[in-house]
């Protein structure tokens, strides 16, 4: 466990607030359980902000500044201070639907990339090793990237400490702290 000094703790407070956060116990709890709370509020509304001030940056620059210069008849612009604005076209292309993945390959397959994949569960290893080599034989080398998922790391490191083995400190870092959630 991680001990947090009271210098530690007074750093997220006001200097009003400390003497009340000193005097309860509970209250320092709720106190920073509401800091959090407080935050996430903060960053929410905060990712709405900057969300908005993209699609007013995005309507300025890809639809009433290219208006305006055409209204003028100016594909580009200097101003006074030295800054050249210039309005050039740039496309966007989506599919709609597999149907439109079939008609590239019907008319332009050249502009389709393909990466095969497969995967294989714990305990497999044999039979992924045994297909790799099937396919270099066939001259194909196949990207081989070989991992372990991040929460199976983490309940096998878990499990080991709790049984007293923990992973070799040289090969892994281990990190054991404390997360309080709040829902």
């Amino acid at each position: 466990m991680t001990t947090v000094t009271k210098e530690e703790i007074a750093a997220y407070f006001e200097p009003d607030d400390i003497a009340e956060f000193e005097d309860k116990k509970l209250g320092r709890m709720a106190t920073l359980a509401n800091q959090v709370l407080d935050l996430e509020k903060e960053i929410s509304e905060q990712e709405t902000a900057l969300k908005s001030l993209k699609e007013k940056k995005r309507q300025i620059t890809e639809d009433l500044l290219p208006a305006v210069m055409t209204e003028h008849g100016l594909s580009d612009i200097t101003l006074n201070d030295g800054r050249q604005i210039t309005v050039k076209k740039f496309y966007s292309c989506t599919p709609k639907s597999e149907e439109a993945l079939v008609w590239i390959r019907e008319k332009h397959p050249g502009l389709i990339k393909h990466r095969l994949h497969v995967d294989f569960n714990r305990g497999q290893d044999a039979k992924a090793l045994e297909l790799k080599g099937r396919l270099e034989e066939e001259g194909l080398y196949p990207a081989d990237k070989e991992w372990v998922e991040p929460s199976t790391l983490r309940g096998f490191a878990r499990e080991q400490v709790e049984a007293g083995n923990p992973p070799p400190d040289n090969l892994f870092n281990l990190f054991i702290g404390e997360r309080a959630t709040i829902k």
